[in-house]
């Protein structure tokens, strides 16, 4: 007869597979870890085999979030890891990593914003553009403002020279509209 004991372990081995399974398959979410050269520390993100995925640099690097969100085409799922360089005089540097495309921006954006309909605000020199889920630019950084996608438009600010203006703008980038396609403007 078996012991309750071995029932037991025997039990959470069993129920252990499918759980050590579906842990494997997860998305390896890159780690921000410690390096000390000649007294000095530097921080670096560093990929599934411990390499760095960018220069290491003297400021503190942290994880500061991992999203989810939907792709707009497929309905699938897919993450986005956020990283942020914390620096005394409170720039910001952030820099993400899509790991369904294995894809390290490095620490180039000041801005970012949520996915909506495949496609991120984000600003790059003062300037915003979007993001597309896979990491590549596809609205060149040009707006002074931009608001994630809703309805097939994104909401962009532009300098007039009579202060600020809005447009809305289509996933091409092309100003569909200058006023607020949702309101009836009559």
């Amino acid at each position: 007869m078996l012991s309750f004991v071995y029932k037991l372990r025997l039990l959470l081995f069993v129920f252990s597979i499918p759980f050590a399974q579906c842990f494997a398959e997860e998305d390896y979410i890159p780690e921000v870890k410690q390096v000390i050269e000649n007294d000095t520390s530097y921080y670096a993100v560093f990929d599934a085999d411990s390499m760095p995925m960018h220069t290491p640099i003297e400021d503190r690097i942290i994880l500061s979030d991992i999203y989810s969100f939907n792709d707009y085409s497929s309905g699938d799922s897919f993450k986005v890891c956020v990283y942020n360089i914390l620096k005394d005089d409170n720039q910001a540097s952030i820099a993400i990593y899509l790991p369904s495309d294995e894809y390290f921006s490095g620490f180039i954006f000041d801005d970012f914003f949520r996915f909506e309909e495949n496609l991120a605000p984000v600003s790059i020199g003062g300037k915003f553009g979007y993001l597309d889920n896979h990491g590549s630019i596809v609205i060149p950084p040009q707006w002074e403002w931009a608001e994630p996608f809703s309805g097939g438009y994104g909401m962009v600010t532009y300098k007039t020279r009579y202060g600020y203006d809005n447009a809305w703008i289509n996933h091409d980038g092309v100003i569909a509209a200058l006023t607020d396609p949702y309101v009836d403007n009559e």
